[in-house]
């Protein structure tokens, strides 16, 4: 199946990574303790145009959404 997952603010790969792990009872372990090049968006769009436009608000968080995924897997 296709999963869209969004939290409605940006989120860091490191935060969805963490919760993908909580979500599978794992852990994170990190290769870096600083970033490699300063922060910046990837793959990332605004859409509270389009947000507002269709009146849609996320249903879940992001927290929940990941959980939800891990238990369909």
């Amino acid at each position: 199946g296709l999963w869209n997952v969004g939290g409605g603010q940006p989120v860091t790969i490191r935060e969805l990574a963490e919760l993908c792990a909580k979500a599978v009872g794992g852990r994170v372990n990190l290769a870096r303790s600083e970033p490699i090049r300063r922060p910046r968006m990837l793959n990332w769009v605004d859409d509270r145009r389009a947000r507002d436009e269709l009146h849609h608000a996320n249903r879940v968080t992001l927290k929940e959404s990941m959980r939800q995924i891990a238990a369909a897997l």
